[in-house]
C-alpha cells in the first residue's frame, strides 16, 4: 500500500474562500435581519446586545474530516488531538476547527439503546 493509499494516514487540505462569491441575496437578507427576535430561541446567552456582534473578524477555519473507529472513544479522540496538532503546526493562526457530527464515537446506525448509552457522556450521573 502506498502513503496515497493509506485512508487513517492523517492529513490536511487547504483552501481559500473568496468572500465576493457569497455576495447574494440571502446574504444580504441575513446581515438584515432582527437578532433580537431571536433572543427567546437560545438556550443560554449573556445580557443581549446584539451591538457587539457587528465587527468583522477573520476566522482561520480547518474543517477535520476522518473516518472514526466505531464505538472506539479513546482511539478516536487520539486521532483529533494527532490532526488537530498537525493543523496548528501548519498553520499557527489556526483559531476554529470544526468536526464532523459523531465524531468521537462513529455512526450508532443499527447499534442496541443499550450499545448507544454506553457511549453516551454523563453529566452528573445522568445520561
Amino acid at each position: 500500500m502506498t502513503e496515497e493509499e493509506d485512508i487513517d494516514k492523517p492529513t490536511i487540505t487547504y483552501a481559500e474562500i473568496d468572500p465576493k462569491l457569497y455576495e447574494n441575496e440571502n446574504k444580504i437578507a441575513l446581515e438584515n435581519r432582527r437578532p433580537e427576535l431571536y433572543q427567546e430561541l437560545m438556550l443560554y446567552v449573556e445580557p443581549w446586545d446584539y451591538t457587539k456582534n457587528t465587527t468583522s473578524h477573520d476566522i482561520v477555519a480547518a474543517p477535520l474530516q476522518y473516518e472514526p473507529v466505531v464505538g472506539d472513544k479513546e482511539k478516536n479522540k487520539e486521532k483529533i488531538t494527532s490532526l488537530l496538532k498537525e493543523a496548528k503546526r501548519k498553520n499557527e493562526n489556526l483559531n476554529l476547527v470544526v468536526l464532523p457530527e459523531l465524531s468521537l464515537t462513529g455512526p450508532v446506525d443499527g447499534k442496541s439503546v443499550s450499545d448507544i448509552t454506553s457511549l453516551a457522556e454523563t453529566i452528573n450521573g445522568c445520561v
